[in-house]
């Protein structure tokens, strides 16, 4: 990128007379990665792809490759593509009203918040899309082989994964994730990764790590997560049982 490069910014002041004041600011490489996340977040929420791929959710001339992490896409030609809930009518499911709340990147990864209004729905829900950056851009981690042996182990359970067609948990009460003092102090950052079962009953149970992180932050969030409640997913109406992916990103402050 041209470290030159600048975004005209134009600023209308109410006084006595109406001035338009318009000032030159600095495009940097992190206000440029938290545009490109923020704009994917947003369509892949708009079109149910956060959580479900489904390749004829892509409108025309967009291609998965531009969005989606490689290692998934790889898993996904291996193993096939997981089916898709389809709407009552088997037609594709309607857009959905997305807002973008936040977003936060540390180092090569992006976590971005959003409220969710599906077709029909009363009430927005929130909604986290991760990234992973990568040479080519910012690409969604559906973190499909790390998930693999977790999935295989509580087939039991009778829990199904997410997908953009259900109502999704929310957390209702419990401890928020936070720092170390040995992480603090050694200047930990990053993404760290827990994938758990949310019960029928919101408790949140049999968590497993697809990506950790050091000194004691993936046990500390471990014990908040366990000590928290959720709403339970629900399809149709009714309760379910989730393998739900939570996502953490650490960033001390003045990052």
């Amino acid at each position: 990128m041209n470290p030159h490069a600048f975004r005209r910014v134009c600023l209308s002041l109410l006084g006595p007379l109406l001035l338009n004041a318009c000032v030159s600011l600095p495009v940097t490489p992190r206000v440029m990665a938290e545009a490109e996340v923020v704009e994917k977040a947003r369509f892949l929420c708009t079109h149910r792809l956060l959580y479900t791929f489904d390749s004829s959710r892509f409108p025309s001339g967009m291609r998965p490759e531009d969005y989606i992490r490689p290692e998934d896409l790889s898993y996904l030609r291996l193993n096939g593509t997981p089916r898709a809930t389809p709407s009552a009518e088997g037609a594709p499911l309607p857009p959905a009203r997305c807002d973008v709340m936040s977003s936060d990147l540390a180092g090569d990864a992006a976590v971005v918040r959003l409220q969710r209004t599906k077709a029909g729905a009363s009430r927005p829900e929130t909604v986290l899309a991760n990234f992973i950056g990568t040479p080519v851009g910012w690409r969604l981690g559906y973190w499909l082989p790390e998930r693999a042996r977790f999935d295989v182990q509580t087939e039991q359970t009778h829990a199904r994964d997410p997908d953009d067609e259900m109502t999704l948990p929310q957390k209702v009460s419990g401890p928020e994730a936070g720092y170390t003092v040995e992480a603090a102090k050694r200047g930990v950052e990053g993404l760290l990764v827990l994938r758990c079962i949310i019960t029928r009953e919101g408790a949140v149970e049999q968590c497993q790590p697809l990506k950790t992180l050091p000194r004691g932050l993936t046990e500390e969030t471990l014990r908040a997560l366990q000590a928290s409640r959720y709403t339970p997913a629900l399809f149709k109406g009714e309760p379910i049982a989730v393998r739900f992916n939570f996502f953490f990103l650490f960033l001390l402050p003045g990052s």
